[in-house]
C-alpha cells in the first residue's frame, strides 16, 4: 500500500520549484516530477533527488515540421532568400570555424571563412578529409579551387577572429585578402597556395570531388584531402579551451518567443567526459 500526494501549479503552490522543496520537505520513497524545463527547477531537484528512493520526471519537448509562424519577419525568414533554411536557426547545431585560402587566377591570395563542414578518415584510414558542406559556387574560394585544386585550411584562436572575418569585407578580386586583413600569408609547403602565419593549425589540402546536394543548388558539398599539417607546439597536447578551436554557433532562434533578432556566436570547446583511453 502507499499514499500517494499530489500537488498541482498554481492551485497549490506558486510555483513548480516551491511545489518541488515542499515534496522534499516530507522525505518521500518515490516522487514524479511532471517535467523539468527550466534553470529553477532542474537544481532543485537534483541534489535533493539523491536522498529518495526512486525519481522519475518527463522533459517537455516541441516538436517542428514547419516554418513556425513566429519566424516570419525575422533574419531566419530572409536568410532563406540567401540560401539558409529556418530549420538552420532552430536547430542551430555548431559547427568548426576556419578560413580557407587560395591563390585567385590573378595570383593574390583568396581568403573564405567557412563552416559547415565535417573531418573523417576514409580509403581504410590512409586517408584524412575535409567535407565541406557549403560553398557558394559564385564565390572566389570555389572558382580558385576549380582552376587550382589546392587550398590551405587555417583554424585560428579568438584573438584573431576579428582579422579572419575582415577578409569577408576585402574580398575584391585585385586585393591581397590576407594583408589587407591584417594577417600574415607564408606559401604552403606541399601545396601551391597561401597560408596564414598568425592561425595556429594549418592543414594544407588538395580538391577531391564536389556535388550538389540538390540538382541546380547554387552551393556545392566539396571534399578536400588534408595532406600534411602545420600545428603550433603550444597546441599539440589540447585544441580545446579559450584560445582553442571556435565553433559557429549560428543565430540560434526560439519560436516559441517572438523576438525579430538574434545573434551568431563563436563558441569554443570544454573537455566534459572522459570517454576512456585507447
Amino acid at each position: 500500500k502507499c499514499i500517494v500526494s499530489q500537488r498541482e501549479v498554481p492551485g497549490d503552490a506558486s510555483s513548480f520549484a516551491r511545489a518541488l522543496r515542499a515534496a522534499l520537505r516530507q522525505a518521500p520513497d518515490v516522487i514524479m516530477l511532471g517535467e523539468m524545463r527550466d534553470i529553477e527547477t532542474i537544481p532543485t531537484a537534483i541534489p535533493d533527488g539523491a536522498a529518495i528512493d526512486r525519481w522519475a520526471t518527463t522533459n517537455a519537448k516541441v516538436n517542428f515540421r514547419r516554418t513556425p509562424e513566429t519566424i516570419n519577419g525575422t533574419f531566419a525568414e530572409y536568410a532563406q532568400s540567401i540560401g539558409f533554411s529556418w530549420k538552420e536557426f532552430v536547430m542551430s547545431v555548431p559547427s568548426p570555424m576556419f578560413l580557407v585560402t587560395t591563390y585567385k587566377s590573378n595570383g593574390q591570395p583568396n581568403a573564405c571563412m567557412q563552416g559547415w563542414t565535417a573531418f573523417t578518415s576514409a580509403n581504410h584510414g590512409n586517408g584524412y578529409y575535409a567535407i565541406l558542406g557549403s560553398v557558394n559556387k559564385n564565390g572566389h574560394l570555389y572558382a580558385t579551387l576549380k582552376e587550382k585544386r589546392e587550398a590551405v585550411i587555417n583554424f585560428m584562436s579568438a584573438e584573431y577572429y576579428d582579422a579572419c572575418m575582415a577578409t569577408i569585407r576585402n574580398n575584391q578580386l585585385e586585393a591581397d585578402e590576407i594583408m589587407a586583413s591584417g594577417l600574415t600569408a607564408e606559401p604552403a609547403v606541399w601545396v601551391n597556395a597561401p597560408m596564414v602565419r598568425e592561425c595556429f593549425m594549418n592543414l594544407e589540402c588538395r580538391y577531391v570531388w564536389e556535388k550538389e546536394i540538390v540538382p541546380g543548388d547554387d552551393h556545392a558539398v566539396v571534399c578536400l584531402e588534408v595532406l600534411g599539417a602545420h600545428i603550433d607546439e603550444a597546441y599539440l597536447d589540447d585544441k580545446t579551451g579559450e584560445q582553442g578551436l571556435l565553433y559557429n554557433i549560428h543565430h540560434q532562434i526560439n519560436p516559441e518567443k517572438d523576438k525579430k533578432t538574434a545573434h551568431d556566436y563563436a563558441g569554443v570547446l570544454q573537455k566534459k567526459i572522459d570517454m576512456g583511453e585507447y
